[in-house]
């Protein structure tokens, strides 16, 4: 008896398919790792006021007032409490302007989505965009 071979292809659809539950399993890993940062605890605050180095940076300043605090918030991307909002309900210029748009509706949180939304992890050039592209690309050729 003669046994048939099994050529697989790269392009052939359930390997794109195989391919491509890789990469988003692969995707939500990453972001996991990507995205985590260390909270800070500055010594005059309570317990409950700890930095996240990332919306309490503008946010809740005084939380992060400390130097340990200082160092994590450089480069964290601002927030804007929109005119009427409470203080819990600040737009943190990501994930709000889509998840709670009421947070982000005046001209300056407008302005701050557009520039930190559209500059996503997924848009062209981001650290994300580029590792992902190198992940597709030889299987696409």
């Amino acid at each position: 008896q003669r046994r048939a071979k099994m050529k697989l292809s790269l392009t052939s659809s359930s390997c794109k398919l195989s391919l491509a539950a890789l990469l988003l399993a692969s995707l939500s890993i990453f972001m996991l790792f990507d995205t985590a940062s260390a909270d800070v605890l500055c010594p005059t605050q309570p317990r409950d006021n700890f930095c996240d180095c990332e919306g309490d940076c503008t946010g809740q300043p005084e939380w992060c007032s400390c130097d340990e605090a200082q160092q994590c918030c450089e480069g964290a991307t601002p927030t804007v409490l929109c005119p009427g909002q409470p203080i819990a309900n600040y737009c943190d210029c990501t994930g709000d302007c889509l998840n709670q748009p009421a947070w982000c509706s005046c001209e300056e949180a407008q302005l701050c989505c557009d520039a930190n939304v559209v500059g996503s992890a997924f848009s062209p050039g981001s650290s994300l965009f580029e590792k992902l592209a190198k992940l597709i690309l030889p299987f696409g050729e």
